[in-house]
């Protein structure tokens, strides 16, 4: 179970970090090289690319990474290959650089979950898999209008006690951790 979380939050972290560089960083157009410059001279580092997601170097040798996503926004991780769209294969390319770089095979079980039925079924899946202890999800895209009742169950861990996560990276939003965390503890992100 501890190996299937360091793998949760090492993942987790590599993909909500991996959202960010969606390109890679380009010179401004006053950048200019002039002829006679010294040619091992680099460019600057600058956005996303300037800052190291602190994440350590890990293999985890081929095992599945999966996530519990709504089939309404199945495109944010269930890309399987590329098709022309943008954002389609910027998320293809992110989910393959974070497989090749833990050596991890992502997977989706993706359930509907607009309201109302749906929405409880899909809670009462997630609730249903956690009680059990079966480590069927590693990551879960729910609906923010109702997943967060799970919480009141004890059934989330506390994210500021996670591993690698740091809500001082410019991808965190510092006021929705401030507006998620009660007591001190802060179950969803």
């Amino acid at each position: 179970m501890k190996s299937k979380r360091i793998i949760s939050l090492a993942l987790l972290a590599a993909m909500l970090t991996g959202t960010i560089a969606c390109g890679e960083a380009k010179p401004s157009s006053d950048d200019t090289t002039a002829a006679g410059t010294d040619s091992d001279t680099l460019p600057e580092v600058t956005g996303r690319d300037a800052v190291s997601d602190g994440l350590p170097k890990k293999d985890f040798s081929g095992a599945t990474f999966t996530i519990l996503d709504r089939a309404e926004y199945i495109y944010e991780f269930g890309v399987t290959e590329e098709t022309g769209d943008l954002l389609n294969d910027v998320i293809y390319r992110r989910n393959i650089a974070v497989e090749d770089r833990f050596g991890v095979d992502i997977t989706t079980y993706t359930l509907p979950c607009v309201w109302g039925a749906e929405s409880d079924a899909f809670n009462a899946t997630l609730r249903s898999s956690i009680m059990a202890g079966d480590g069927a999800f590693d990551l879960v895209a729910g609906y923010a209008a109702t997943i967060p009742a799970l919480v009141s169950d004890g059934l989330f861990y506390d994210w500021n006690k996670l591993d690698y996560v740091d809500f001082s990276k410019p991808w965190w939003s510092e006021l929705v951790a401030e507006e998620l965390t009660i007591n001190g503890k802060m179950f969803l992100a």
